[in-house]
C-alpha cells in the first residue's frame, strides 16, 4: 500500500464540526485510513461513507492511539466519490489522518 496524499491534520474540540477528506475510490482497489490523536483526545471517530451517504467503515477509540480498519482494508467493487470524516467525541486536541491504497 502507499499513501494517497500527505496526512491531513487539525485540532478539534468535543462537539466541533467534523473534518472531511475526499476519497476518490477506484473500482477494485482497497483503502486503509490511519489516524492518531493527542493524549487529551478521549474519543477519536473515523467514518468512511460512500457517495450515497451509507457508512462503509467506522471506528472509534477511547484512548489516544492510532486506529485503522480492524478487519483489514476497505475495498470498493465500483468507483465512488467516498468521504472520510474525522471527529472528536470527547476531549480536545490535535489529530492526523492519512488514506492509503493498494
Amino acid at each position: 500500500m502507499h499513501a494517497l496524499a500527505a496526512p491531513t491534520s487539525g485540532t478539534q474540540t468535543q462537539g466541533a464540526p467534523a473534518q472531511s477528506i475526499k476519497l476518490k475510490a477506484e473500482s477494485g482497489h482497497c483503502y486503509r485510513v490511519h489516524a492518531a490523536a493527542a493524549p487529551a483526545v478521549k474519543n477519536l471517530i473515523v467514518v468512511v461513507t460512500d457517495s450515497t451517504g451509507a457508512i462503509a467503515w467506522e471506528t472509534r477509540t477511547e484512548e489516544a492511539r492510532s486506529i485503522t480498519p480492524e478487519d483489514g482494508a476497505l475495498c470498493f467493487k465500483a468507483s465512488d466519490d467516498a468521504q472520510v470524516t474525522v471527529s472528536i467525541g470527547s476531549g480536545e486536541g490535535a489529530y492526523a489522518a492519512q488514506i492509503w491504497s493498494d
